[in-house]
């Protein structure tokens, strides 16, 4: 079974839509799944969306969380949570392409790889959002490679793992803000997870206002100075 991750905050513009894309996708390709809605208590009503969603569709699961923590920790809350063999993260907002999802399904089909990175920066990918939105993950990707990162696109949040891997770490001393995605690679890396990145297309946000901040920048800046101690 594939499990997908998708936190939300004030998505309600947008989860109906991806979730029926995302099921349409996985049930022409007859891949079990299962969608965990992790929610921030948004309140435009997005859960109130996924929860008329869940009665339909018994592949849908809503969990709510009390209040805004951050990305890393909606991930932190729902992982293990999740029932599949297969984790993926994605986010709510289409620009991370459901099209993609079969081809993260393929890479697994070699026995030896335990996360798959969905890339904008190998042969194939690409992004197509504003250039001020690419600023900060070019000047990051390019910092994360100097300290040694395995791949070339270590902020991507379009990604899956196998759950197994996800087992052999403490989530607890994960960040909880889009740092999350970079500690989590440095520590498969530690862990001698064979990680492999695949061509994605990176869109801009369809509708809704972007959710990262200052914040997630400083602790961008903050794993990398951990990375640098040893502490991933």
């Amino acid at each position: 079974m594939l499990s997908i991750i998708i936190p939300t905050y004030n998505e309600k513009d947008n989860i109906e839509k991806l979730i029926s894309e995302i099921d349409s996708i996985l049930k022409k390709r007859k891949i079990s799944y299962e969608i965990l809605v992790v929610d921030d208590s948004s309140p435009d009503g997005t859960a109130d969306v996924v929860f008329d969603i869940a009665k339909k569709n018994k592949n849908v699961r809503l969990l709510v969380k009390t209040k805004k923590e951050g990305l890393g920790a909606a991930y932190k809350y729902a992982i293990p949570k999740a029932k599949g063999e297969i984790v993926m993260e994605m986010d709510a907002d289409f620009s991370h392409k459901p099209k993609h999802i079969p081809e993260f399904i393929d890479a697994f089909e070699n026995e030896k790889v335990q996360v798959v990175i969905g890339s904008r920066k190998v042969a194939g990918g690409k992004r197509t959002d504003s250039l001020i939105r690419q600023i900060y993950p070019a000047i990051g990707s390019l910092l994360f490679k100097i300290v040694g990162c395995p791949v070339r696109d270590p902020t991507s949040g379009f990604r899956a793992y196998r759950k197994k891997v996800l087992d052999k770490i403490n989530l607890t001393k994960m960040p909880d803000d889009y740092s999350f995605q970079v500690a989590m690679i440095f520590t498969a890396k530690r862990n001698n997870a064979k990680i492999v990145e695949i061509p994605i297309v990176f869109g801009a946000r369809e509708l809704g206002e972007t959710k990262y901040s200052n914040r997630d920048l400083f602790g961008n800046i903050k794993v990398l100075f951990d990375v640098i101690l040893r502490r991933f």
